[in-house]
């Protein structure tokens, strides 16, 4: 797992080299979004936007982003409703959403 905050090129380079990735956004100091690194969700990715403004923590393996947020306090409040399906089995039994997870 890799950390990118206020390092925006650094990130683009990163969800450009690894567009099968995912990454969380850090939204508050222990909640967290789930998305897959090729989303354009937001304009995150786009030239003038400060994308790691809120920390993203980026790895190929998606279970271990959801092993981590789901861990020590920290938790995954919404999947990307863009570029992931939020009623996924494995990512609903996996982040113990709530009945009708919230989508971004």
């Amino acid at each position: 797992m890799i950390n990118f905050q206020e390092q925006d090129g650094e990130f683009r380079k990163w969800c450009e080299q690894y567009s099968n990735g995912f990454y969380l956004t850090q939204k508050s100091h222990s909640k967290f979004v789930l998305h897959k690194a090729d989303c354009h969700h937001a304009g995150s990715l786009s030239i003038g936007s400060s994308p790691t403004k809120h920390a993203k923590y980026c790895s190929l393996d998606r279970e271990e982003l959801v092993r981590w947020g789901s861990s020590e306090g920290r938790e995954i409040v919404k999947i990307c409703g863009s570029c992931l399906n939020p009623r996924e089995p494995s990512l609903t039994f996996a982040l113990q959403l709530r009945p009708n997870p919230v989508r971004e």
